[in-house]
């Protein structure tokens, strides 16, 4: 998006360990979000990276290059995230919640909790306490068949 003639990097689709604020989209940007810090470097090709400081030093988030997108790009895009069999969020359980001091994300079994100052706390959830993990953690309330369902593919270990 462009704010009075300059370009930000807004994107509200990628999930816990992303931006929650804009960031200004231009080499050598460096942001503090409420103790993460976040960067934008532009490669020598004009690909941007957008970049995560943690205690071990600057991490790689993702990258792009800048281009026009047409409807029909997001229609391709949108397919391959939430249907195409290859798609990583298909068949499992994914839940994210990002947050100023703790970050949050559940991957299949595996829950993991990274704080801004670069401590992660990692555990298994298993069937019988995912409803309860999902609750307690991620505000998310399920009545009993989205729970049914989801303890047995998380039993079944998809």
């Amino acid at each position: 998006m462009t704010v009075e003639g300059e370009q930000w990097l807004a994107d509200v689709g990628f999930g816990w360990q992303g931006p929650l604020e804009p960031v200004p989209l231009r080499d050598g940007a460096r942001v503090d979000q409420d103790g993460w810090t976040f960067g934008i470097a532009v490669e020598d090709d004009g690909t941007h990276v957008l970049r995560s400081l943690r205690s071990t030093g600057w991490m790689d988030v993702y990258a792009f290059s800048p281009q026009e997108y047409q409807p029909g790009d997001f229609t391709v895009l949108n397919h391959y995230s939430s249907s195409h069999p290859q798609s990583r969020f298909l068949g499992q359980v994914v839940a994210q919640r990002p947050g100023a001091d703790v970050r949050r994300s559940l991957l299949r079994e595996t829950l993991s909790l990274v704080s801004a100052d670069g401590s992660v706390e990692e555990r298994i959830v298993t069937a019988e306490e995912l409803a309860a993990t999902l609750e307690d953690e991620f505000g998310i309330e399920l009545d009993t068949g989205e729970r049914e369902g989801l303890e047995r593919l998380q039993a079944a270990g998809a």
